[in-house]
């Protein structure tokens, strides 16, 4: 009885035995709960409030409101208050806009970028939590798990492709970016699942197994790299996971020509790193970057020069279609194992002529370069043919067994193929190529001023070369 008055709304009730030696016992209520009533919001406290100098003064006034018998020792009452106060304040001050000054002293400085352009609601409704990794916002199970794999779960390699295909970046940048994307770059981990023996550890730092993504980003030497450019950002955005979703971060975060500028660099890492397996000198970080700008720089003037030799009153896609043959019409590196000269002649009327010869390998690196002068005038047939072995002669100081000759005077390399049997330890190849292919060797013939010498350099060239490598290795 006493328990039946101090719940008088509850019945009890004593249910049949069915499989058990113990009568159920079922206890009901005889009230209807309003299931629907409106939960009470919990006081939350908010950081960025102490960012502002009036939250003290709220604080302190709504403690201090209450008075009389008992009101210092009334503290659940003082919180109430305060409470209130806090919450009623943070309404009023509510202009809808982002609070810069909070924003910025909490947040790094690429970190409240973004917050401050993201526009506010004019609504009053609170902030709710988003998953950034799936197109609802929504957290799953499926997400998470691909999350913690590192496996992608929205993006596709045909997806990226369509945004890099789009992007105005040298060709062999484009071409390398897609590889990535497919997985089919030489790593070692890559070359360990196809070839048994192969050591699957990088070569470099042999801390992790060598895939994409170690190689062109959490490698030591490759962080030392990207610390040399402003990836603060993506840093923060990406921590984690497959190369794909590297590819398709620096998509969405990067902005403008900068996307191209990232994805040269992955390049030039990459480069570095076969440098280096292969047993090769490894560059100092600041000059591969310092490069890797000047081979962005000039593809991006040699497509403007393109574009304007479209002509006026051409359409924006005939230009860039012009921009597109004028790129095609390049120099070209040499397969891998083979060595490439360029040789070029020029005559001075009665100053003399010039000779210019270049002697590269196959990832476009000088070995040697060379220009001679002299003062005599001989026919431009004689000048073309001394330049040429001016170029072999590069090419048998330098070691080389297989070489191949490219100059733009068609009829020396038709008396070579069809008349002359050259006599040498190295396997040669003459080719005939057009000018806008041979401007290295070009300037070489043409540098001034003019010495009536000969004047080699080994594993380095003259200034007046700059521009032109690098559009060659850009193009290439």
């Amino acid at each position: 009885m006493a328990w039946m008055e101090m719940f008088p709304h509850l019945t009890v009730h004593h249910l049949p035995l069915d499989k058990s030696d113990h009568r159920p016992i079922k206890i009901a209520s005889m009230t209807t709960f309003n299931s629907r009533r409106r939960k009470v919001k919990r006081f939350r406290f908010e950081d960025f409030w102490l960012s502002s100098p009036k939250c003290e003064d709220i604080v302190r006034g709504a403690w201090g409101q209450l008075h009389g018998e008992g009101a210092e020792g009334d503290v659940p009452e003082k919180i109430k208050r305060v409470s209130a106060a806090l919450v009623r304040w943070n309404r009023e001050d509510d202009t809808h806009e982002w609070k810069e000054d909070m924003v910025r002293g909490l947040f790094l400085e690429f970190e409240a970028d973004m917050m401050c352009n993201i526009p506010l609601s004019s609504m009053d409704t609170n902030d709710c939590l988003v998953w950034h990794y799936s197109k609802n916002g929504a957290y799953s199970m499926k997400t998470g798990y691909h999350f913690y794999k590192g496996e992608p779960s929205t993006l596709t390699a045909d997806k990226i492709w369509n945004k890099i295909w789009k992007l105005r970046i040298p060709p062999k940048v484009k071409t390398f970016v897609w590889r990535l994307c497919n997985n089919a770059i030489p790593t070692a981990k890559g070359l360990h699942t196809r070839i048994e023996g192969i050591d699957p550890w990088c070569g470099r730092c042999r801390v992790e197994e060598e895939d994409e993504f170690h190689a062109i980003w959490s490698c030591r030497f490759a962080k030392i790299m990207w610390d040399l450019v402003d990836v603060e950002e993506l840093k923060y955005r990406f921590r984690r996971g497959k190369i794909i979703d590297w590819v398709g971060c620096v998509l969405d975060v990067v902005r403008g020509d900068e996307v191209g500028k990232y994805f040269a660099i992955a390049w030039a890492i990459w480069n570095q790193r076969n440098i280096i397996v292969h047993g090769g000198t490894e560059c100092c970080p600041e000059e591969v970057v310092a490069r890797t700008d000047h081979i962005m720089e000039a593809f991006e003037n040699a497509w403007r020069e393109g574009c304007e030799h479209g002509g006026v009153g051409h359409g924006e896609g005939r230009k860039e279609n012009v921009a597109m043959e004028r790129l095609e019409v390049a120099w070209t590196t040499p397969t891998e194992g083979v060595f490439k000269v360029n040789v070029d002649g020029a005559t001075f009327g009665e100053h003399g002529v010039g000779m210019g010869a270049i002697l590269r390998d196959s990832q476009g690196n000088v070995v040697r370069a060379a220009c001679t002068q002299l003062k005599q005038s001989f026919e431009v047939n004689i000048v073309e043919a001394k330049s040429l072995i001016l170029g072999l002669h590069l090419a048998s100081h330098s070691d080389v067994e297989r070489v191949q000759v490219e100059s733009d005077c068609k009829q020396v390399i038709d008396m070579i193929n069809n008349n002359v049997i050259v006599r040498s330890y190295m396997e040669i190849f003459v080719k005939e190529i057009l000018e806008e292919a041979n401007n290295a060797a070009h300037v070489l013939a043409h540098i001034r001023p003019m010495s009536y010498s000969t004047r080699i350099w080994v594993e380095d060239y003259p200034v007046e070369l700059d521009d032109v490598i690098a559009t060659d290795i850009c193009l290439s």
